[in-house]
């Protein structure tokens, strides 16, 4: 509760806490390495993972970084260990997608799915390339840089409330950035608010009027409103403006797939996987629901 909050050196207190009671309770102790991190209290929180392991294991190590958006670290990490594993080019594959490096993403990425053909993970993540690369990298810096990378992290690992706070905070200081606006709208949408991610949407693409990523996005929430006019107007716009975005096509299949259109929606689909083939998973098994 008190991380949700960003009420980190609570939530030390916390986990301490809990450790105390039961010295091998190894998910308290990975959650202060977590919250250790997010302090930046390095030291300590390999600590953390020590005494939970006997020593420090590095992947583990790595991962915590990634996910608490301490990236340098984490690429430090990353760069020492051998590729034995589909896990470590993941890691490397979403760290490079993080700092806007596209190719070095895909390089990664690609190699994970060499190494584990049925690696879903890292094909997901594939179709997030387009994304970044018509985003373009952050003018961040400092504090509100990071708090960016920790709310994409936050995301990444299945905590869209803090994530939230993280980017409400943010926003504060700096109401005018395009990546903080756009990841707290995409974050709403993950809350299961459609009324404010649409609204936020709106407020976003006032400052990128021709980003077809937002335009797509904001298409995605007008589809979780049931506003399937609005949502296909915006995907068709969106098209229009850059008919190889295949995001585009996908949340306009989506409009047409909930509205039972299943011609335009296939249609749709085909388009989104023929402008970028990484969009096949994500296709597919609307494709394949059609076809029945």
């Amino acid at each position: 509760l008190s991380e949700r909050q960003t009420k980190y050196e609570d939530a030390v207190k916390a986990y301490k806490q809990a450790l105390e009671r039961d010295p091998k309770l190894q998910s308290a102790g990975l959650a202060l390495a977590g919250a250790l991190s997010k302090l930046g209290r390095f030291d300590e929180a390999e600590g953390a993972i020590q005494a939970n392991f006997g020593r420090i294991d590095q992947k583990l190590l790595a991962r915590m970084y990634l996910q608490t958006g301490r990236f340098d670290r984490a690429k430090t990490v990353l760069e020492k260990l051998a590729v034995t594993d589909a896990e470590i080019p993941y890691y490397l594959g979403v760290l490079a997608l993080r700092q806007y490096q596209p190719d070095e993403a895909k390089k990664q990425l690609e190699a994970a799915i060499k190494l584990k053909p049925d690696d879903s993970r890292s094909k997901v993540t594939l179709t997030e390339l387009p994304d970044a690369r018509l985003l373009g990298a952050p003018k961040l810096t400092g504090t509100a840089l990071y708090q960016l990378q920790l709310a994409q992290s936050l995301l990444d690992s299945g905590s869209p409330l803090e994530a939230r706070a993280i980017l409400e905070a943010a926003l504060k200081s700096a109401p005018s950035d395009l990546h903080l606006n756009f990841y707290y709208g995409y974050t709403l949408s993950q809350v299961s608010d459609p009324d404010d991610a649409v609204e936020q949407f709106q407020a976003t693409l006032k400052l990128a009027p021709n980003n077809v990523v937002v335009m797509s996005f904001l298409a995605a929430s007008y589809i979780g409103q049931e506003r399937f006019d609005l949502a296909e107007a915006q995907a068709k716009a969106a098209i229009k403006l850059d008919a190889k975005y295949a995001r585009g096509h996908l949340y306009l299949g989506l409009t047409y797939f909930a509205l039972e259109n299943a011609a335009l929606a296939k249609d749709a689909f085909l388009k989104a996987v023929a402008a970028n083939a990484d969009f096949k998973i994500l296709a597919d098994p609307y494709i394949t629901a059609l076809s029945r």
